[in-house]
């Protein structure tokens, strides 16, 4: 379920958990055109007749491509009003505690952490959890920096020329 909350009143999250997402199924395919796409095509990822012998049973996602759903995630569960946009402002801590295993189903939940503001935007930083069903170890914890530029005043376009 999305939250909907004003730009200024994102303190008022702080220590709350959002999520967790619908599922997202991890399929062979993704992780297929994943490592084509980062050109990362070890064969824990893409060789499915090789990884059946290996400790997991089965290829794994790509550590990169668990964290590469965080936008989805942020976009599915947190909608903030009255700032012109959001952007990504970098990541502060990422891990990988556990795999991801194809055919798994990822869902996502995220916690605000801390909530800063300067003259023309507010930084969000919240902590993002990946896991997978039947796993009760995240595959992906990341600390996701956002920044939500808020509207500036307009410059008159005639005063200029």
């Amino acid at each position: 379920m999305i939250t909907s909350i004003d730009v200024e009143l994102l303190p008022t999250l702080i220590g709350h958990r959002l999520g967790p997402t619908k599922p997202v199924k991890i399929s062979q395919n993704m992780i297929d055109e994943f490592g084509r796409i980062t050109l990362d095509q070890q064969w824990i990822h893409i060789d499915p007749e090789k990884a059946k012998a290996s400790k997991f049973g089965a290829t794994i996602a790509h550590g990169f491509l668990s964290l590469s759903l965080l936008s989805h995630v942020m976009e599915e569960l947190l909608f903030v009003t009255n700032a012109e946009m959001a952007i990504n402002y970098g990541l502060n801590k990422v891990r990988f505690p556990s795999a991801l295993v194809s055919g798994s189903q990822l869902r996502g939940s995220v916690e605000i952490l801390k909530v800063s503001t300067g003259a023309q935007f507010v930084d969000m930083a919240c902590s993002v959890s990946f896991t997978a069903d039947g796993n009760d170890i995240p595959c992906c914890v990341a600390e996701s920096l956002t920044r939500f530029m808020l509207a500036g005043p307009k410059k008159d376009v005639d005063a200029v020329n």
